[in-house]
């Protein structure tokens, strides 16, 4: 029944341009929603697009935590390991040789000939019973026991007076063997009283020339001590009239030039105070083996500590100037070289080092002759 409160339009006041509306069908509205989704960009088709054509590309190696999809170098170079430099090519070159670093005053020994070998010949029963009697191996085996406690009475040294020892049962053992074995132990024994005797002579050195050297070199010691502090004063007093000044930009001619060069000197008679006292203390208490042979080096390394010292010193400057040019700087502080000194006087090699680098410098390389032609051969 239709609807009385409907009103319903005529038909005549309906446009007629315009078509009356009609309802769309589901099939239709579907149509029209997937045409505006595909007309739509949502700002994601470009990775949908790239995500669908790697579909069929094989996954990326697990990451192993440097965030490196590959590794560098390919497994077999990988497995290669190149080979390290040495040691040394990581350390310069030695500023000074091995002998700089001996103690002052290690003298080399006169090399000691070697025993002569035994023949090895059979000895003749008739001279051993002529020669060898029972009264001399007697006193020999006597000489023996006086010999051991010599060793207990003049031998403060554990492993010197062990070593004695060895020797003393060694000689005891070739009496024991037979009378044939005389000399062998009378050479052990010989060698034994040799060191006692040696043992003694070190002792009475020691308290005559070794104290009389050590009151040399306190004398040496006070003398340069004042010298440091007195020569100073002096050439500021008396410099001037000779042409220096107290300007320190004066170069060569300035008086703190001069009193550093004096102060090396004194240093580097100091150093060879020290290492003679060192020595006598090394040779004296230590190594219980001085020798007054030796006492012109004790007497002459003060003197040639200050010659060093001179040197030292002038080879300082030398390098002053070549890194400064023509005009000269006095140095604010001479430490270096009062301690480069001292190390000359205290043990001299160090200089002799420093003379083999100098003389390298001046080295004229001398030209090799031509290797010889090959020969010719005759066909």
């Amino acid at each position: 029944m239709p609807d009385k409160n409907i009103v319903e339009t005529p038909a005549e006041e309906m446009p007629a341009t315009e078509p009356a509306p009609q309802d769309l069908s589901p099939e239709e509205v579907e149509a029209l929603f997937d045409a505006a989704e595909s007309d739509e960009d949502h700002g994601m088709s470009a990775m949908e697009a790239f995500d669908q054509d790697n579909e069929d590309a094989p996954p990326p190696p697990e990451d192993s935590g440097m965030q490196a999809l590959a590794p560098i170098l390919a497994e077999d170079e990988s497995e290669e390991k190149l080979p390290l430099p040495p040691y040394t090519a990581t350390t310069g070159a030695p500023l000074f040789s091995e002998d700089a670093f001996k103690a002052p005053g290690d003298f080399e020994n006169t090399p000691v000939p070697a025993p002569p070998d035994h023949p090895g010949l059979p000895p003749n029963p008739n001279l051993v019973d002529t020669l060898v009697s029972p009264a001399a191996l007697k006193q020999l085996w006597q000489r023996a026991e006086m010999l051991q406690e010599r060793v207990y009475q003049e031998i403060n040294n554990l492993d010197r007076a062990r070593a004695l020892l060895d020797q003393i049962q060694a000689a005891r053992n070739y009496l024991m063997a037979g009378r044939d074995n005389y000399e062998e132990a009378e050479r052990a024994l010989n060698e034994v009283t040799y060191m006692l005797e040696f043992n003694k002579r070190v002792h009475k050195w020691s308290y005559t020339v070794g104290k009389k050297l050590l009151l040399y070199e306190i004398a040496w010691a006070v003398l340069l001590g004042a010298a440091m502090f007195v020569v100073p004063w002096f050439l500021r007093q008396f410099a001037p009239f000779f042409g220096y000044v107290n300007d320190n930009s004066a170069g060569l001619q300035s008086v703190q030039w001069l009193i550093d060069g004096f102060k090396s000197m004194f240093w580097g008679g100091l150093g060879g105070v020290t290492g003679a006292m060192y020595a006598l203390w090394r040779h004296i208490a230590e190594k219980q083996d001085f020798d007054k042979q030796y006492s012109i080096w004790y007497i002459t390394n003060p003197l040639m500590g200050i010659a060093l010292g001179v040197f030292v010193y002038l080879v300082m400057q030398a390098g002053l100037i070549s890194m400064t040019g023509a005009n000269l700087q006095v140095v604010q502080t001479s430490i270096p070289t009062f301690v480069l000194a001292w190390l000359s006087g205290f043990q001299q090699n160090v200089a002799y080092d420093i003379v083999r680098r100098l003389l390298k410098v001046f080295q004229i390389e001398r030209d090799e002759p031509p290797p010889p032609p090959a020969p010719v051969t005759q066909p």
